[in-house]
């Protein structure tokens, strides 16, 4: 029998890595202002007039100085960004000697964030902090850059090396560690982190939310969950906080408490693809199969995993459940075309095996019809079997034969996985009554190939074509005898 699908814990911090973006952004382009832009021409740090006449930078313990000819390069870079960012960028690193100011670098970073190279600002933000490692603005959109590109230790060293100098802002700091550890996977140091940035913002909702998501990493669902339904009453319309309880639910076990709470949000209108598959995974999980397939066939096709409704589907078919799997074969049939081949194959099969639990005489040719698409598909040829003998007990009054037939083949069904060499003798036998010969004859040719014995299977699959005319099975015999051709003769079970 096919395993009922579990549901799986959704990603966990898609709302981390939008905030270091947002905040990356937010900080290089505050340029106008005191930062090198991203978006407008960078403008030089401010540029003091020393007693004598000569020109300087105004520099301090954290902040680069500029010489007058630093000044001019940044002000020509400047003009150039208008229109071309990426050759001021370059410019500037032309301009580069052993003695130069950090901040030439630094604001080649800015264009190149705004030329969208984010390898040469990496390496910008670099070349600056080796010049002045006490350069803090340089280091924390360094850390913003590693964020951004989920190198999440590396973007954890820069930001504690912050926190160990003065004059910080603690709250950000805390705040962008504890997303980089969650996501680096270290959920007990993620809370601590959360703790120091919550004393800053008590309420701040994305530092709530890795908190809760820290507690479940850490096996601590029971301490999550309150968390996530005490932010579910201030914000019933936060899908995220559903995310978080939904998750909270599921990693201490409590299906039934998840059940509530993804059919709460559906009911609410807060529920994407993703949370109602795990919604109907759940039922599914559960036994309410026609549930299951009714929240299945409710999503959006395009939305889901092949993968996923096929896994469903072969649960359904064995629990003998055809009408709820045809519904998701429907939902598989508007996405035929991403279909890959092996999974419309299966497809196929699965329809096929449908048609043949719900007594459709179409069963056959559509399993006819996966064999083609997979002439080595076990399943299809086992179902093939079944549908002929199917067709043959309608043909044939019950008598003692028929009934000791189908008892040599369910007995050779449960000896199969651990006895094949007595298999084979019930199925050899079943092979000798009326009515049986073929579906014993297809069992012994998938026993002989699962053990890899090619040749032995194409001896049975000759003895079936002079049973039946079926293109299948002309087509697996070509099949087989392929695979003979390219191994060495096996010799046949006793």
């Amino acid at each position: 029998m096919t395993p009922t699908p579990t549901p799986a814990p959704r990603p966990w911090h898609p709302a981390g890595t939008a905030l270091a973006a947002a905040a990356l952004l937010l900080a290089l382009a505050a340029a106008a202002q005191d930062n090198p832009p991203a978006s407008e021409p960078a403008a030089p740090p401010a540029v003091a007039q020393a007693p004598d006449g000569a020109t300087q930078g105004a520099a301090t313990a954290t902040e680069p100085a500029v010489t007058p000819a630093e000044a001019q390069a940044l002000a020509a870079a400047a003009e150039r960004a208008k229109a071309d960012p990426a050759g001021a960028a370059a410019d500037l690193r032309a301009a580069l000697n052993p003695a130069s100011s950090a901040a030439l670098p630094f604001t080649a970073a800015a264009y190149a964030l705004q030329a969208g190279r984010n390898d040469e600002a990496i390496d910008d933000l670099e070349e600056a902090l080796r010049r002045l490692p006490t350069f803090h603005r340089a280091r924390l959109n360094l850390a913003k850059m590693l964020l951004r590109r989920n190198q999440h230790a590396l973007a954890a060293g820069h930001l504690r090396e912050l926190l160990r100098q003065p004059g910080q802002d603690p709250a950000e700091l805390w705040r962008l560690l504890a997303f980089a550890l969650l996501a680096d996977g270290h959920p007990a140091a993620a809370e601590a982190a959360c703790c120091q940035a919550l004393v800053w913002n008590p309420d701040d909702a994305e530092i709530l939310e890795v908190l809760a998501r820290s507690l479940v990493d850490q096996g601590r669902p029971e301490d999550a969950g309150p968390l996530a339904r005490q932010q579910l009453r201030r914000q019933p319309d936060d899908r995220r906080w559903w995310q978080v309880a939904i998750h909270a639910a599921l990693a201490a076990d409590d299906r039934r408490e998840a059940t509530v709470l993804l059919e709460s949000c559906r009911r609410l209108g807060h529920a994407d693809a993703a949370l109602l598959a795990t919604l109907a995974d759940l039922y599914l999980d559960q036994g309410l199969d026609q549930a299951a397939a009714e929240t299945y066939a409710a999503i959006d096709p395009a939305a889901l995993d092949p993968e996923r409704l096929l896994r469903a589907t072969e649960a359904l078919l064995a629990r003998q459940q055809p009408d709820a799997a045809r519904k998701l074969l429907n939902t598989l049939d508007a996405t035929a075309a991403a279909l890959t081949p092996a999974q419309t194959a299966v497809a196929r099969r699965l329809a096929g095996h449908a048609a043949l639990l719900s007594g459709d005489p179409e069963a056959l040719p559509i399993l006819d019809e996966a064999l083609r698409l997979d002439p080595l598909d076990g399943k299809a040829l086992a179902l093939v079997a079944e549908a002929m003998g199917a067709m043959g007990r309608r043909q044939q009054s019950t008598s003692q034969q028929v009934l000791d037939g189908q008892s040599l083949l369910e007995t050779a069904e449960m000896k199969r996985g651990h006895d094949p060499a007595s298999a084979a003798e019930f199925l050899r036998r079943a092979a000798t009554r009326e009515g049986f010969e073929l579906r014993a004859l297809a069992a012994l040719t998938q026993l002989a190939i699962d053990q890899h014995r090619y040749h032995e299977a194409l001896q049975h699959l000759q003895k079936i074509l002079t049973l039946t005319s079926e293109p299948a099975w002309r087509f697996f015999h070509d099949q087989v005898l392929e695979a003979c051709r390219q191994v060495p003769l096996t010799p046949a079970a006793p």
